[in-house]
């Protein structure tokens, strides 16, 4: 049996172990990601918490002067009053609706993206682990095959 034969036996141990480091380090990056994609999505929610309180606070605005306008001429309960505060509250609702939508819109594409980084690390270390049982399964095969045959040859 000759050096050699250790030697790639070892060679290869080696490297299925450096693979499947790869695999772990590839799975711990993605969950790093995985994290900030989640910190984000925390964050389109209060976006969108304050896009919506930032649009009430410009209807109330405008409702006062809207008020103050129509007090001075006398006329805040006239019909065509009525009904243009009526309008306005319809276009917060509208707005407000839209606003939200698009938050969670931007929410639910970030969570995708979470799940396609988590899958995809996990993808990799299970790659990586399959290259390292392949390389581990190729290093004995050699050095068995090595072993067969200085045994055949009566020894080295």
């Amino acid at each position: 049996m000759s050096f050699e034969s250790f030697l790639g036996l070892s060679f290869a141990a080696a490297s299925a172990k450096a693979q499947k480091k790869q695999g772990e380090v590839a799975l711990q990056n993605a969950m790093g990601q995985a994290y900030d994609l989640q910190t984000e999505v925390v964050l389109q929610g209060a976006m969108a918490a304050s896009n919506e309180n930032t649009r009430r606070k410009e209807y109330d605005l405008a409702m006062s002067a809207n008020n103050a306008v129509f007090s001075a001429f006398g006329n805040v309960n006239s019909t065509s009053t009525q009904a243009r505060l009526e309008a306005d509250k319809e276009i917060l609702g509208e707005d407000i609706y839209a606003i939200m939508t698009q938050g969670e819109i931007n929410m639910y594409k970030t969570k995708s993206q979470r799940r396609v980084v988590i899958e995809e690390g996990y993808a990799r270390k299970t790659a990586a682990n399959i290259g390292a049982f392949t390389t581990m399964a190729t290093g004995i095969m050699n050095f068995a095959e090595t072993y067969s045959n200085a045994a055949k040859q009566g020894g080295n």
